[in-house]
């Protein structure tokens, strides 16, 4: 048995395992909740190691995603996943949701089905998605408000006012993986979103200006959610809830900036 100590000798093993296609339910808690559709996969290449490193054989195949919430945190306090090499495919179903907070800023989101696969890449300890994963709707909350998810078109209409039509955000996002202070492995979503509140300045009781009751205020994020290479606040008063050609674009404020003391101010008052 001496031959077999892999302890003390470099040694690879091929592999080539090939999967039955079959339906799983995951229900773990604080990470994925629903129904996985996995098909034509398997595990191939070499299992080595030596002195130096150990290398894992790939796992691949198609994924379908149905029914399902996906919690983007970080997986504190659990064990490490051996890191498998993905070479997979992912298709987004019916009622798939996935909810994030990180910095402050939180979503929950219901994801768009998928027109075409996604590709997922990284190690099943680090994953990642490089293609964009569509947003079909739900809201995004920071700076103790709800902004709920824009449209295209509806962009365009507080973006015409403010002169920069062709600004407009898709809503999508990626996952990146990385590790936390900690050394804890964090999935980190790369977004380009913009959201909207409005609020009604006679129930804050906050005054209106010429009679332009409602306070419209589109929030806009764009790079990873926990350091946003863009986090913006567009200001519009209008006399309705709806936008429309009536509206007046009051200033944008700079999230990302370190703000003075009247720059605070200024966007606790807006945002009463």
């Amino acid at each position: 048995m001496d031959s077999l100590n892999l302890k003390k000798q470099s040694y690879s093993i091929h592999t080539d395992l090939k999967l039955k296609d079959t339906t799983i339910y995951f229900n773990k808690k604080n990470t994925f909740q629903g129904t996985i559709q996995l098909k034509n996969s398997g595990i191939i290449g070499h299992y080595q190691k030596n002195t130096h490193a150990t290398s894992y054989p790939t796992l691949y195949g198609s994924l379908y995603l149905d029914n399902a919430t996906l919690q983007v945190t970080a997986k504190k306090n659990s064990p490490p996943l051996p890191p498998f090499p993905l070479r997979l495919t992912t298709s987004i179903g019916k009622n798939v949701f996935i909810n994030s907070k990180s910095s402050g800023i939180a979503f929950d989101i219901v994801l768009k089905e998928s027109k075409s696969p996604i590709q997922l890449s990284g190690t099943l300890q680090h994953p990642n998605i490089n293609d964009n994963i569509h947003l079909k709707e739900g809201a995004l909350s920071m700076i103790n408000r709800n902004f709920e998810l824009l449209s295209l078109s509806k962009q365009q209409k507080y973006l015409t006012i403010k002169g920069h039509p062709n600004l407009t955000h898709a809503n999508t996002f990626k996952l990146y993986s990385t590790t936390d202070t900690e050394g804890n492995p964090t999935l980190v979503p790369i977004v380009n979103i913009t959201g909207v509140t409005v609020i009604d300045t006679q129930v804050s009781e906050n005054i209106s200006i010429n009679n332009q009751r409602y306070r419209h205020l589109l929030i806009t994020l764009e790079g990873p959610l926990n350091q946003p290479k863009v986090f913006e606040l567009d200001h519009f008063n209008s006399s309705s809830r709806l936008p429309n050609t009536t509206m007046s674009y009051i200033k944008t404020y700079n999230l990302t900036d370190s703000e003075t003391t009247n720059q605070q101010t200024d966007i606790s008052q807006v945002l009463m």
